[in-house]
């Protein structure tokens, strides 16, 4: 027998033909995590029941742990970690339909008196940059001790960055050429000798101006292409005016 949702069967019954009926809607993961910190050994406690679906039921859950252990499963369930780090749970909803849906939470297993670090992103060379122009990122790490390991990532798919294990308070300037045009997620991750980490993250614009259209007597100012119109959510940004 054919699945269609209570909606579906709704719109069946009332004769309404199949090509008319709307697709499937996803279901909405959301969970608790009860403590989200605390020493090892640390019992994490979650409670998915608050998961939903719009058009049907949500029929199944599926929770991993970010440790490396076997998944669980069901609306609740509880997880031990031994060992001091920053875990990311996550979980998987399915809906009557098979639809699915995720959602993650971040833990920390820390030891008593240890603070968590801190990661800022300060600066980048350039406001928006160009395919295969080098930008250059500023960022720090903050700890109570330290040192601290920096791990950057560009999100164009490159392999991250490294700087392992420098003095606290550290500054590092990685320099990273972006191949296409687009919007990419910088990501800086600081982590401490017991595996906690911290992250930040900006978003950085890649795009190219057509060539100067001379403005008709005007001051000849080039302007950034639709990309990054659509980008930076403005109607228009004028690079700097060369001199006539």
């Amino acid at each position: 027998m054919p699945r269609f949702g209570a909606i579906g069967w709704t719109l069946l019954l009332a004769g309404i033909p199949l090509s008319a009926q709307p697709h499937n809607l996803p279901p909405t993961a959301s969970f608790t995590a009860t403590p989200n910190q605390g020493p090892p050994p640390l019992t994490v406690a979650v409670d998915g029941s608050g998961s939903s679906d719009a058009d049907g039921t949500v029929t199944a859950w599926t929770w991993t742990w970010g440790d490396g252990s076997g998944a669980a499963s069901g609306a609740a369930a509880t997880h031990v970690y031994g060992a001091t780090g920053t875990y990311f749970i996550t979980l998987v909803v399915t809906d009557d339909l098979g639809s699915t849906a995720s959602t993650t939470r971040e833990i920390t297993c820390i030891s008593a008196g240890n603070l968590a670090p801190v990661a800022v992103i300060q600066s980048a060379s350039t406001f928006a940059g160009r395919p295969s122009q080098p930008v250059i990122f500023t960022g720090a790490g903050h700890d109570d001790t330290g040192p601290l390991e920096h791990r950057w990532e560009f999100g164009d798919g490159s392999p991250p960055v490294i700087f392992p294990g420098g003095p606290n308070h550290a500054i590092t300037t990685p320099s990273h050429a972006f191949a296409d045009v687009g919007t990419y997620v910088v990501r800086l991750q600081v982590t401490d000798p017991e595996n906690v980490s911290s992250t930040h993250q900006m978003s950085f614009l890649v795009a190219v101006p057509p060539p100067d259209d001379g403005g008709g007597g005007g001051g000849g100012c080039g302007v950034l292409g639709l990309e990054a119109l659509l980008a930076l959510g403005i109607r228009r940004w004028r690079l700097p005016c060369r001199a006539r």
